[in-house]
């Protein structure tokens, strides 16, 4: 994929991303979504409250997930690894 937003994770479902690299073409369409990335890698669950139609649904997505992204810059900004359980 080329961009990856922050609630899409949410609503794939709940075993759609468990055990699957995660692919997305350049390592900016990541950006806004790095936040449940991080909890994913980290924690192996995503659990999302909203409110749909007038009623609290919760939404629940389980790993782990293997990410994977590339980029043409010739720097990058080096980020935290991420601890594993």
């Amino acid at each position: 994929m080329s961009r990856l937003t922050p609630s899409a994770l949410y609503y794939l479902g709940a075993d759609h991303l468990r055990h699957k690299l995660v692919l997305v073409d350049e390592h900016v369409g990541t950006a806004d979504a790095e936040h449940p990335i991080r909890v994913l890698q980290s924690s192996g669950r995503l659990s999302l409250a909203t409110v749909v139609k007038g009623r609290t649904e919760r939404f629940n997505v389980f790993g782990p997930i293997a990410m994977l992204s590339g980029s043409t810059a010739t720097t990058i900004k080096r980020r935290e690894p991420v601890a594993l359980p």
